[in-house]
């Protein structure tokens, strides 16, 4: 597998743990919704630049690769896990 392959499922297994971990967190600390999606945002190009310098890709390359993926798994994972865990109004 070449480096930007490992650098795309990496950023999207990251995604999909930091979704559940926002779940748990906006519920136990009451944040609001803005805030985690700020936050998750925010994550994304830090763990894009951290991923790219352990797989050797380049800075403005490994914030391109998996964007889409990152963000759309974290989001249904965040959205799917905060519904799952707070149940019925």
């Amino acid at each position: 597998m070449e480096a930007v392959d490992k650098l795309y499922w990496a950023k999207t297994l990251i995604a999909a743990l930091l979704g559940v971990l926002f779940s748990f967190l906006q519920l136990a600390i009451d944040i609001s919704g803005y805030a985690i999606l700020s936050v998750g945002l925010a994550l994304q190009f830090l763990i894009s630049d951290i991923l790219g310098r352990i797989f050797n890709v380049e800075k403005t390359r490994a914030w391109k690769i998996g964007i889409g993926a990152y963000f759309f798994t974290w989001l249904v994972v965040w959205i799917v896990f905060f519904t799952l865990l707070r149940g019925k109004p």
